[in-house]
């Protein structure tokens, strides 16, 4: 298997229980969180893998059949449920890369010039094995670049370890400081997460007002 240089992850298989639906099909301004957050990374991913639950695999297969660069897969059955950490092992072992992006689908403002400094920043310092932005006191793990292979997470989960901090305590993690990553972008919140229904009812109100 050719190793590719930069393949974008987007998590979108998640059970959604505080939503109530499928975050991953739920559309602002015409455009599933999904396609929204495809056209983010796109330009900068030789590859991009869209782990999907397994209700939403036919819809997405046929919503990104003409895209070449796209595969969508699923949690294998033995992992599945196990949360981001399996999804994020199941796309590092379907395509080997020098770095992966990982996006969660509802992080819905994170904007593409924060990935092109995030990556431009992570291929100066290529002794690490994680950047991951920190908002205050939180690691952002979901809209992270990973410098690691799938059997570093799949030990992880053969032992039962499922969080993703489970993952930083094993790698070696460049933190992205606050008043760093606010110089590469204007939005005030990237690293917001939709959750749940109220709010999203929230934004279809005022979207089509």
């Amino acid at each position: 298997m050719e190793q590719q240089e930069f393949v974008s992850v987007l998590l979108a298989g998640g059970a959604s229980r505080r939503m109530g639906q499928s975050k991953a099909r739920l559309r602002l301004e015409g455009k599933t969180l999904v396609e929204r957050q495809f056209e983010v990374v796109s330009p900068f991913s030789s590859s991009i893998v869209i782990v999907v639950a397994p209700e939403d695999y036919p819809f997405f297969v046929e919503m990104f059949k003409d895209c070449f660069k796209v595969l969508i897969v699923m949690d294998q059955a033995n992992i599945r449920g196990f949360g981001p950490l399996a999804g994020i092992y199941t796309a590092m072992n379907k395509i080997e890369a020098q770095a992966y992006f990982v996006l969660a689908c509802d992080l819905i403002y994170f904007p593409s010039e924060l990935l092109a400094k995030l990556k431009a920043y992570s291929l100066n310092h290529l002794a690490h094995e994680a950047f991951v932005p920190k908002e205050g006191t939180y690691n952002q793990p979901l809209a992270a670049i990973y410098r690691c292979g799938p059997s570093v997470l799949y030990t992880l989960l053969q032992n039962n370890k499922k969080r993703l901090a489970d993952l930083l305590e094993v790698l070696k993690v460049h933190e992205i400081k606050e008043d760093q990553w606010r110089g590469w972008t204007e939005v005030k919140d990237p690293f917001y997460n939709l959750n749940h229904a109220k709010d999203y009812e929230e934004m279809i109100r005022k979207e089509n007002l």
